[in-house]
């Protein structure tokens, strides 16, 4: 059942779909805001996690957390993805009476060959490739037949005296202030002693704070918020590259095609024409 497309993204209020070939691929260190699974239908590709390469093939399934970085490298092949909003592992914990507000939601594992989590997979190819009648309400049954697969088999809690819920959800308390500055100010020029400030910390011991608790630089953090806040405005509007650039803090338009390049392996004019030929 895989796609006949060479590449497709489908976008929906709370997941996400992509279907795309590997040849192009991010040459910098990534992190998603939502709960995201890669599922590899050919090739292989490797993937770091604690600048521990694995060598993944065919078949295999990541499972990755909200705000944990990653890599991807040697990528050749079909990967689809799926990014589920952690808005809606919550409402559905919730339902099921398993209240994880509280605490921090991960995935017990990050590689598996998961039968179940498979099976769905190339449901959701089927019904978003070949796009039948009724097919989007399919992908919402099929998403929320995963989400459970993924809560009752996947996800636990773990609670953290350090973590609380901010406006942008569970932060650790000591980087509160300056993420939750990064996420309201992304569209303006910031630099590090600003976000430092934010927290009330010194450049040095907030940029050595926060590389410890997050895995990574305070600049990859606010690139990523960035991106995909320019995801939005490549998907929902119709806003030239010159604006987009603007609204999320580059001034230089062609600075803000080679990060999002960086990033995504893609153009911002790519991205938004697979988005458009789907």
């Amino acid at each position: 059942m895989e796609a006949k497309q060479i590449e497709w993204q489908i976008q929906q209020p709370n997941y996400s779909l992509s279907y795309s070939n590997l040849t192009r691929e991010p040459t910098i260190e990534q992190i998603s805001f939502y709960y995201t699974i890669y599922y590899l239908l050919s090739g292989s590709l490797e993937i770091s996690f604690n600048n521990i390469f694995q060598l993944i093939e065919k078949q295999k399934i990541i499972l990755l957390t909200p705000t944990k970085p990653y890599l991807i490298q040697n990528g050749r092949g079909i990967l689809f993805s799926i990014k589920i909003k952690p808005d809606l592992i919550n409402e559905l914990a919730t339902k099921l009476a398993m209240d994880w507000r509280v605490g921090e939601v991960f995935f017990v594992e990050q590689i598996t060959n998961s039968k179940e989590i498979n099976k769905i997979c190339q449901q959701l190819i089927y019904e978003a490739t070949n796009q039948l009648t009724g097919y989007k309400i399919v992908l919402d049954t099929l998403i929320t037949q995963l989400t459970v697969e993924l809560l009752r088999n996947w996800l636990r809690i773990r609670h953290n005296p350090q973590l609380e819920l901010s406006r942008v959800g569970l932060v650790d308390r000591r980087l509160r202030r300056a993420i939750e500055y990064m996420h309201i100010n992304y569209n303006k020029e910031l630099i590090l002693s600003e976000i430092a400030q934010a927290a009330f910390l010194s450049e040095y011991h907030f940029a050595h704070l926060f590389k410890k608790l997050t895995g990574m630089t305070p600049n990859n953090y606010l690139i990523a918020i960035r991106i995909e806040q320019a995801k939005k405005f490549l998907i929902e509007t119709d806003q030239s590259m010159a604006n987009i650039s603007l609204s999320v803090g580059y001034s230089s338009q062609s600075h803000f095609t080679k990060v999002f390049r960086a990033y995504t392996g893609l153009t911002p004019a790519k991205y938004r024409e697979r988005l458009l030929n789907k």
